[in-house]
């Protein structure tokens, strides 16, 4: 049953940003200013709650989003 949920909090997530065309920012990868984070409380059986970034965290490099510990943060991609 566990296994379900955190199938479905996967699979919301990916559904989410095809349709809303964001990008998961990469290990590494500069935070910018007005790109957002998942405040959810636990990722694997919550559904996102994307908030703006801390205003202390732009500039940073953003951290490894396969480590459920980190933040993940995401970026709208811009139309061609």
């Amino acid at each position: 049953m566990l296994a379900q949920s955190k199938l479905n909090a996967w699979l919301w997530r990916v559904w989410e940003q095809h349709m809303n065309k964001y990008r998961v920012l990469q290990h590494g990868e500069e935070i910018k200013d007005g790109d957002e984070t998942d405040a959810c409380r636990d990722g694997w059986r919550d559904k996102a709650k994307w908030e703006p970034a801390p205003a202390h965290m732009i500039g940073r490099k953003a951290s490894d989003p396969a480590c459920p510990a980190h933040s993940i943060y995401r970026r709208k991609v811009q139309a061609p």
